[in-house]
């Protein structure tokens, strides 16, 4: 039953907060501001990284780039290059 009702009309992961959730960068714009700032947001990306905690570093590091790319592209790069270095030595 609720793989049909899934297929057809969505499910909420029953969470409501879900069902009429802010755009992605209104979200951004919030987490950011309650981080206190971008400067706030890549340094706590680059510990989450650091903690290896690949996806929240990812998670992080994707809302500041929602809101200041050209800025912060190196920042972007730097994180996935590192990790694609630090994997492939495995």
């Amino acid at each position: 039953m609720r793989g049909i009702y899934s297929g057809l009309i969505g499910w909420y992961g029953n969470d409501k907060a879900t069902i009429h959730p802010v755009s992605k960068k209104v979200e951004a714009e919030k987490i950011i501001k309650g981080f206190g700032g971008h400067a706030k947001v890549v340094e706590e990306a680059q510990k989450a990284y650091d903690d290896q905690e690949f996806a929240w570093a990812a998670q992080l590091i994707t809302y500041a780039l929602k809101l200041e790319p050209k800025i912060l592209t190196e920042v972007f790069l730097e994180l996935v290059c590192i990790f694609f270095v630090g994997s492939s030595s495995k």
